[in-house]
């Protein structure tokens, strides 16, 4: 709670044109079987823009419980790289303001990690919980999920590979209104929890200035995502997910802005007693953004408001590059 005080009072001390938040969402080892889209995205690009984008997340999560008929071990840390490309084409067609289409390749790998130690100093330093994160062996990589006394996962290996690949289609409806569209890809593997789901998410991002300057931009999101419900926990997995998120932007100096974002989903699973698997999600990012002509770098941390339901901790890293119609 005092986290989000903390980042909520130090985002609202300032007022920018640019309608974005952080390319995040949940990036749990569970959560890789959904289709959980990127909301508050940057604005459409007119026909002949082009952008590029290299993003990183460093993702830690740890929970260890056990109920009557359930037992969960989820002590992992991963990195997913991801290059997108996205290019505007076309013109204006019936309330269309322009169009774009995009495309994202991700590299994830995952493993032990060394972020265990810092994460714990970082929660005593703001008073957060640990959640018996200092009770668990330092930087190990374990996942294991028993069910009605049969062992459904078990994982003690990380793994390096693609995860699922996406094509995205973006529609901007005057100047306040984008409607979004995702297909994933099974690229993944879904047995070492990297994707391999084929899915889906419709969305819509509506944009507006706030205070007396119009500098600071608010983005509103909501949506709907579907999967498929294969691999080891595919019998429990939910087809379908709501989404909603809230993005912030203000400038703060030397033009670099503030952003704060939350985004929430509904369950990902059902039928389970435990937080990860069947509970709704919610994730506060906060952080800086340094914008330049056609591109920008984007700094930022994330932590589960939700608890237990995604990363206890994460790090974003951004950066793109833009080109103009006719370069």
């Amino acid at each position: 709670m005092r986290l989000a005080l903390f980042a909520a009072s130090a985002l609202l001390v300032a007022g920018t044109a640019q309608a974005e938040g952080f390319a995040v969402f949940n990036q749990s080892s569970f959560a890789r079987a959904a289709a959980l889209p990127v909301l508050g995205g940057p604005p459409v690009l007119a026909a002949g823009e082009s952008q590029a984008r290299l993003s990183l997340d460093w993702v830690s999560e740890y929970y260890e419980r056990q109920t009557g008929s359930e037992a969960l071990t989820l002590d992992a840390e991963s990195q997913r790289l991801a290059l997108s490309y996205r290019r505007g084409f076309g013109g204006s067609i019936v309330s269309v303001d322009g169009w774009e289409w995009g495309v994202e390749l991700p590299l994830v790998s995952s493993g032990g990690g060394l972020l265990d130690s810092w994460i714990e100093d970082w929660h005593d330093f703001f008073g957060l919980p640990n959640g018996g994160r200092e009770q668990a062996p330092q930087d190990r990589y374990r996942i294991r999920y028993e069910r009605d006394g049969r062992l459904v996962l078990d994982l003690d290996q990380g793994k390096t590979g693609l995860g699922d690949a996406r094509l995205s289609l973006g529609a901007a409806l005057g100047e306040q209104w984008v409607l979004r569209a995702m297909l994933q890809l099974p690229t993944g593997d879904a047995d070492r929890l990297t994707g391999g789901h084929t899915g889906g998410a419709l969305w819509t991002d509506y944009s507006l200035a706030l205070g007396e300057t119009q500098r600071a931009r608010l983005t509103l999101s909501a949506g709907v995502s579907a999967a498929d419900t294969g691999g080891p926990l595919g019998g429990q997995q939910e087809p379908v997910a709501g989404l909603a998120g809230a993005a912030l932007s203000l400038p703060l100096f030397w033009g670099v802005e503030g952003l704060t974002q939350f985004n929430f989903h509904t369950a990902l699973y059902r039928n389970s007693g435990l937080e990860p698997l069947d509970g709704p999600s919610g994730q506060l990012a906060f952080g800086l953004r340094l914008p330049w002509s056609g591109g920008a770098f984007t700094l930022g941390m994330q932590e589960d408001v939700v608890v237990n339901t995604s990363p206890d901790f994460s790090l974003h890293f951004g950066l793109s590059f833009g080109r103009s119609a006719g370069e």
